[in-house]
């Protein structure tokens, strides 16, 4: 158990609401142990502009290739129809069926309901009375971590999570909760030095995040990627982190999770290939400028910001795409379960292993996927 905690929580079925003392999450979950996972500062989710799909504003009018699209009702919701030409009607045409993408066939046949389990997290905040806005983000986290359970990553360690305003309480909250003393900058972590039982996460008060709506990924995605930070160090073992793996591997899977958890939960009709091409074109367009003529292997070392090494969290997600596709969350997992010896160069054994491929053929190949995606 953590200290100064207040348990808080939903049943995820139902989803009750939250009060601002003693609420409770049932989700899945407590996680592993982590050094310190990346930080990235956060930075509106553009409306995609298509007959059928959700809008926000009621008779909000724009012009695309040369058509007229209407935010009108639509049964119960608000969506993009079609204007006709000197007409004040709009013609509603729903978007046929689509084929699922290899990526969304792999992720829902990698999913079993039979592994989700019901598990408590606590939460531990700077302001005790949480906003509408972070309660949201802790009900969408539960989901998520239902959602990974179900993918064959259940986290089985007590999770703590930490609600800083500011960088001084972050640090000594860490230090509160039997963790080695840390001085890090405001952000999103995953402390595993010393923490005893729990595993203890940090994701700032969003309240502070105006441009990041709590319905975008760019809001949500941070809870989600430390906890998958906290398996990983759960099945890596002791002596073994993100100094060991590729960075495209290790802080890449930890952000394609991310993804892939929204893609699932959020009701959206984008295919996950799509939301990385959004995220990284319009919520995040430095993390994309600043990666032009990157290659997969410069996001190898584990290197800190602004090196190459850190496009692993944008561009690097097409190689975690790709080798989903090609192998399955199962291969993807293994990745990381495989036993392995301390350091980078074994990893290219484990690759071979799980794959059969050898990772330079690999490289290879992500290259040019990145060029086909579009990511210069």
């Amino acid at each position: 158990m953590c200290s100064n905690c207040s348990q808080v929580g939903l049943v995820i079925a139902d989803s009750l609401g939250l009060n601002a003392t003693a609420n409770k999450f049932i989700s899945i979950a407590a996680a592993a142990v982590m050094l310190v996972g990346g930080s990235i500062p956060l930075v509106n989710q553009k409306e995609q502009i298509r007959v059928g799909n959700v809008c926000t504003t009621p008779n909000k009018k724009v012009v695309k290739n040369e058509k007229t699209f209407v935010c009108k009702k639509n049964g119960k919701k608000l969506t993009w129809q079609i204007k006709k030409l000197n007409d004040n009607s709009v013609v509603t045409q729903p978007e046929l069926p689509r084929q699922n993408t290899l990526l969304e066939t792999q992720l829902k046949l990698a999913y079993s309901s039979a592994r989700v389990k019901d598990k408590t997290f606590f939460t531990v905040a700077e302001t005790p009375v949480m906003s509408a806005k972070n309660k949201y983000l802790f009900e969408v986290f539960s989901q998520h971590l239902a959602w990974l359970a179900g993918m064959g990553a259940s986290i089985n360690r007590q999770l703590v999570v930490l609600v800083p305003d500011t960088a001084n309480w972050m640090n000594a909250e860490i230090s509160r909760q039997g963790c080695s003393r840390h001085n890090l900058s405001l952000g999103g972590y995953a402390i595993w030095t010393n923490c005893g039982e729990n595993s203890v996460i940090t994701r700032p008060n969003a309240d502070f995040e105006s441009h990041a709506p709590a319905t975008s990924i760019e809001a949500q995605n941070g809870l989600i990627h430390e906890a998958f930070h906290q398996w990983q160090r759960e099945v890596v073992g002791i002596g073994r982190g993100n100094g060991d793996y590729p960075k495209w591997l290790w802080e890449g899977g930890a952000h394609a999770i991310a993804r892939y958890a929204y893609w699932a939960n959020s009701g959206t009709k984008l295919t996950p290939e799509q939301i990385l091409e959004d995220w990284f074109r319009y919520d995040r367009p430095d993390l994309r400028r600043s990666c032009v003529g990157v290659k997969i292997r410069e996001m190898i070392p584990n290197a800190p910001w602004p090196d190459k090494a850190n496009c692993a969290y944008s561009k690097g997600q097409v190689a975690i795409d790709l080798f989903v596709e090609r192998f399955g969350i199962a291969a993807f997992l293994s990745l990381y379960q495989k036993p392995k010896p301390p350091g980078m160069a074994s990893f290219s054994l484990i690759f071979r292993e799980v794959t059969g491929q050898e990772i330079e053929q690999f490289y290879n190949e992500v290259d040019s996927e990145m060029t086909k995606r579009g990511w210069e």
